[in-house]
């Protein structure tokens, strides 16, 4: 019996050192814990006497504090009956904790407001969890708070609770953020959130929380970080030695801790020491590939100074300028704030501003403003946005910032030192338009996100940025991209070697940049690179077949937004949609877009491809309804049509690389201008084509479905499983299948929530096939 007794205590040590194995123990101490919440039935919005039943108060067990209450309005957490706890699929009974501002009357700002639970945990290794619901918005200061005690405390003493995280989800591909903690004795604890912010039209969902209790080293936030990491798309690190670019090294030595950090997760036999050590060299890797990225522009010194003016992509009229900020509720006012101007002017100082390197030991940079030169922007979450404290009255030390590159090869992203997840992001519906924060990731392409830096061009100064810019986009384009062969979606091997010649010269002619070079230099050496490029994108093979006088060959053309919207010559008469006003007259035979399909299909909805006559290397798009007259763009309203006198448009269409399984989607733009004039579904009543530039818009993407003449059409389908195991949960890719999840004995489970080690087969609703993943 001894030697029994010793070998239990022996096992258990070894249990709890190193075999780790997660309980959920959520429902043994926390109440009204996941959608739908409970609430007490009483409103905190009444307005004029009439109160609004979808946001109530939050029922015990919970208690809020430092409500924002103006009157019958009271803004802070509650329950919103409006929102899914699922996301995006909209699934599941509505009912979420939330927290507005500025949204359905709520004020426009809070100061720790506070939700929490009390409760008494025994001894051991927890971790408290948040799952986001259905909307992320622009908070810029919420955390998740684990507490010794009766409360959470506020926002600027968060550093005394046990634990905290920052409600940022973008980079976690299940949307959680979690608090792990340690108790060496049974404890009363406090698990809640606290906000503090500022923004207009900001709000947070959560659909649920957690209590887990991990047996062993926690690996969690180990794997969460893993996984963020991995998720880091190589199109937004693209390796060179140009601008825009990052060392070959860098890249090399985070992957190696990656791999390293996953060979840990997958040994799981680690003390919590090694775990959590191992996370702060992973996350070093990732602050030094951060940091190594090649400039877009050049630093400033006690020597030298370059101006710049920082336009966000969203619009090509937003630029950062420095202006008094004053809240709607006009109780927040900021006389050096980072505001977004629609008017450029290159001379303003207002409108001008330097790169310095940030002190030692820092990795980033200080932007100052041409307005105060010395004084660097602080960029604070605490208040919601940049401004510059001039005097020292905010209490708030200069900020230091990385850049990053973004899909569009012309554009970075401005993000905190240290958490790339806290990107600056354009405010364009507030008054005035700000800077605040936004939490995508890379990899999210919201277009408030993407700063150009425009170089202050003296008169007589050669402007080097638009071929700098086109080397830029040359240097992504890889060989993985872009493969060779005489196959469909392969392109020609002499096209790609005169391509990599050309931007070779480029690159070369770059880094040897000098002021004295002819604007007419650098124009034509652009021009040449411009060809090369357009060349090689069109000797690609497409997936579809191009007609001419003898074959025929009909499609109907879908777009990848939705697999029944499809391309359709109809009357149209658009509706006010807040980029064009109301139109009175009726726009006979344009290019619409029609949701779903009917049950015979007429020459309205077919579609063939020409090759356009030498010297232009495009096609000629015909609608069956005219075969002597192609598409035209009618560019003054914006539509595109048949059956116009005017010169019909030629077309260029390649294959979309961000589109993903067997069927490829193509961007459809005119001849010779890659970015811009693309063709885009506006997707609203009625539905029509037009012109867009935004080239990872959705809307952008085509697909040609081959016509089969039954009257039956039969697109292609994707049959691809692709999914990947996170955290115990198997995740698609494809965030637009919803998986169907078959443990080894046949029943059905939820691929939502974790699950238990094993095999489980798993196919995607309306595709054909299946696939077994271990979950380990």
């Amino acid at each position: 019996m001894k030697k029994l007794v010793t070998f239990i205590a022996l096992f258990c040590v070894v249990q709890m050192n190193f075999a780790s194995e997660v309980f959920d123990v959520t429902s043994q101490y926390m109440q009204n814990y996941m959608a739908p919440f409970t609430a007490t039935g009483v409103s905190v919005i009444i307005i004029d006497g009439v109160e609004n039943a979808r946001f109530q108060e939050i029922a015990a067990p919970w208690k809020t504090s430092g409500n924002n209450v103006n009157g019958t309005v009271t803004t802070g957490w509650h329950v919103d009956f409006g929102k899914y706890p699922r996301y995006p699929d909209n699934s599941g009974a509505k009912g979420c904790i939330n927290i507005s501002d500025t949204w359905d009357g709520f004020a426009t700002s809070v100061t720790n407001a506070k939700v929490f639970q009390t409760v008494t945990l025994p001894a051991g290794s927890y971790e408290f969890v948040a799952q986001r619901a259905q909307d992320w918005g622009t908070t810029s200061n919420i955390r998740l708070v684990v507490a010794a005690g009766d409360s959470i405390p506020n926002m600027q003493d968060v550093s005394t609770a046990i634990g905290s995280s920052l409600m940022a989800t973008g980079v976690t591909p299940d949307f959680k953020v979690s608090v792990p903690f340690i108790l060496t004795a049974e404890t009363k604890v406090s698990l809640g959130m606290v906000a503090t912010f500022a923004n207009a039209k900001s709000a947070l969902n959560i659909a649920q929380f957690q209590i887990l209790q991990i047996v062993g080293a926690n690996y969690n936030s180990l794997i969460s970080q893993v996984n963020a990491a991995k998720s880091l798309p190589t199109v937004i690190y693209p390796i060179g030695t140009i601008s825009g670019t990052y060392p070959q090294e860098k890249w090399d030595a985070l992957q190696a801790v990656i791999t390293a950090s996953q060979a840990m997760i997958d040994g799981g036999q680690n003390t919590q020491a090694e775990v959590d050590a191992q996370k702060v060299v992973l996350q070093n890797a990732i602050d030094d590939l951060n940091a190594s990225l090649k400039l877009p522009f050049v630093l400033s010194d006690a020597s030298s100074t370059t101006w710049y003016q920082i336009r966000d992509r969203r619009s090509p009229n937003d630029y950062w300028t420095i202006g008094q900020y004053t809240s709607t509720d006009g109780l927040t006012n900021y006389p050096l704030a980072l505001l977004i101007t629609t008017t450029s002017d290159a001379t303003s100082d207002y409108q001008l501003f330097k790169i310095i390197k940030a002190p030692a030991p820092a990795k980033g940079y200080y932007i100052c403003s041409k307005v105060i030169e010395d004084v660097p922007l602080t960029v604070s979450q605490s208040l919601g946005m940049g401004v510059i404290d001039f005097d020292g009255s905010l209490g708030v030390s200069p900020t230091p910032l990385l850049f990053g590159a973004t899909v569009s090869a012309a554009n970075y992203t401005v993000f905190l030192e240290g958490d790339y997840t806290a990107q600056l992001n354009s405010y364009t519906r507030s008054t005035p338009k700000y800077w605040g924060f936004w939490f995508p990731g890379y990899g999210k392409d919201d277009a408030g996100n993407d700063m150009e830096f425009v170089p202050f061009i003296e008169i007589g100064q050669t402007d080097f940025k638009p071929f700098n810019d086109l080397v830029a986009v040359a240097a992504r384009m890889t060989p993985d991209l872009y493969p060779l062969g005489t196959n469909q979606y392969e392109y020609s091997a002499e096209k790609w070697n005169n391509f990599v010649t050309v931007r070779t010269s480029s690159i070369n002619f770059m880094n040897n940049e000098t002021p004295s070079v002819l604007q007419a230099t650098v124009d034509s050496a652009k021009n040449v690179l411009q060809v090369a490029i357009s060349d090689l994108k069109m000797s690609m093979v497409p997936g579809y077949k191009i007609s001419d006088e003898t074959n025929k060959y009909w499609y109907m053309i879908h777009d990848n937004r939705s697999p029944n919207s499809y391309w359709r010559i109809a009357d149209l008469q658009r509706k006010s949609e807040g980029i064009f006003p109301a139109d009175t007259v009726i726009y006979s035979k344009r290019l619409t877009v029609v949701r779903g399909l009917p049950a015979v299909v007429d020459d309205s909805y077919l579609f063939k491809l020409v090759k356009a006559p030498a010297p232009a290397t495009g096609y000629y798009i015909y609608n069956k309804l005219n075969e002597i007259a192609p598409l035209y763009g009618d560019s003054a309203n914006n539509v595109l049509a048949i059956d116009s006198v005017v010169t019909a448009d030629k077309w260029t269409s390649f294959n979309v690389t961000l589109s993903t399984g067997i069927d490829k989607n193509y961007i459809i733009s005119q001849e010779g201008v890659i970015i811009t004039n693309q063709l885009n579904s506006y997707m609203r009543n009625p539905d029509y084509v037009a012109y867009y530039n935004n080239v990872t818009d959705s809307g952008n993407n085509w697909a040609f479905v081959t016509y089969v003449p039954t009257g039956i059409n039969t697109p292609k389908v994707n049959n691809i499983v692709d999914v990947y195991v996170a955290n115990k949960m198997i995740v698609a890719r494809n965030s637009s299948d919803r998986l169907i999840v078959y443990n080894i004995y046949g029943q059905r489970v939820d691929a939502r929530k974790q699950l238990q080690i094993g095999i489980y087969v798993v196919q995607v609703e309306g595709k054909a096939g299946s696939m077994k993943v271990l979950v380990k």
